[in-house]
């Protein structure tokens, strides 16, 4: 017998012999299956294979319908799921079902099934399904103009469209496309640089801006200073924490709170919320982010630790 079955065999065996001698609920079981596989004790076809047999016993359990399909559709299955439900004979979904159905199609790019479950959704899910079928009509566009005009500009501005919906890979092609057609053209290396910042690259960021110094516009010498200052923060002697405030404070004060939110967030995970520097830091991205409710909680918490009102308060206080 090849190693793989004899470790396969040796889980399968462990896993039968835990729940004979245990007397778990189903939803106990799917959890400690999540717990095995995230202890690295089984792979995720094993996990995902025992999941699927307690479904298979309990179909009308809500929670463990829920747990195993969110695991499919993680693990890629997203057709399958989708399957599942255009089988369905009900005529309206519950409120799970809908849920899992909209990560499924998300997950997997399948916008264009959307047309097909209108008449099972309902409420605020069925604004959500119809987001999803105005994405997938933007889509058939932004791919017929692609076709019919072979040029950059049609490739970029797709790749917006990509970088909207989170699809970064997808977006990076079109960039690569376009500025392979014109490597310097102002759209693509903005598009790029854009790009570049998402993923932290800011090496790569000075040296596509160095290559293309012809450009003459305002975001131009602002994305090079920040990604010099960004890049300076990072090849710096200072402490690991002392790095992440300094970049959080140059991204948020720059237009790229998303970014600065990671980084702060990063912080915080690291020093706890304890330093009121940090958590006000935390309070101004909120802001910026138009997140009110996280902004006070935030500013409640540092002006907690210092025992003073701040103008910071006072602005997230306003917010509408």
């Amino acid at each position: 017998m090849e190693k793989s079955s004899v470790r396969y065999f040796i889980a399968s065996l462990m896993i039968l012999l835990m729940y004979s001698c245990m007397r778990m609920s189903p939803e106990q079981e799917m959890q400690d299956l999540s717990r095995l596989y995230g202890e690295k004790k089984i792979t995720n076809s094993q996990m995902l294979f025992e999941m699927g047999k307690i479904f298979r016993e309990h179909q009308e359990n809500g929670q463990v319908k829920k747990d195993y399909f969110n695991r499919l559709i993680i693990s890629g299955y997203t057709s399958h799921i989708i399957h599942h439900y255009l089988l369905t004979q009900e005529r309206n979904l519950q409120e799970d079902d809908m849920k899992i159905l909209l990560f499924a199609m998300k997950e997997g790019n399948h916008y264009e099934m959307a047309d097909l479950f209108s008449a099972k959704f309902s409420g605020n899910l069925l604004n959500q399904l119809n987001q999803m079928r105005e994405t997938n009509d933007s889509l058939i566009y932004y791919d017929t103009v692609t076709e019919r005009i072979h040029r950059a500009e049609a490739y970029l501005s797709r790749s917006g469209f990509f970088t909207r919906l989170g699809e970064t890979e997808m977006a990076r092609a079109d960039i690569e496309t376009g500025m392979a057609m014109e490597p310097c053209l102002e759209n693509a290396v903005f598009q790029q640089a854009l790009l570049l910042f998402q993923q932290e690259k800011t090496r790569e960021i000075i040296g596509l801006l160095e290559k293309c110094n012809s450009i003459h516009t305002d975001w131009y010498p602002v994305f090079y200073r920040l990604a010099f200052e960004i890049e300076s923060v990072k090849n710096s002697g200072n402490p690991a924490e002392e790095k992440l405030f300094k970049q959080a404070n140059l991204y948020v004060n720059n237009g790229f709170a998303d970014i600065a939110l990671r980084k702060n967030s990063e912080l915080l995970g690291m020093k706890g919320e304890s330093n009121p520097d940090y958590l006000a830091l935390q309070a101004f991205i909120y802001y910026r982010l138009k997140n009110r409710k996280m902004a006070e909680r935030y500013v409640e918490m540092a002006e907690g630790l210092t025992g003073k009102k701040t103008r910071l308060g006072e602005m997230i206080a306003e917010m509408k």
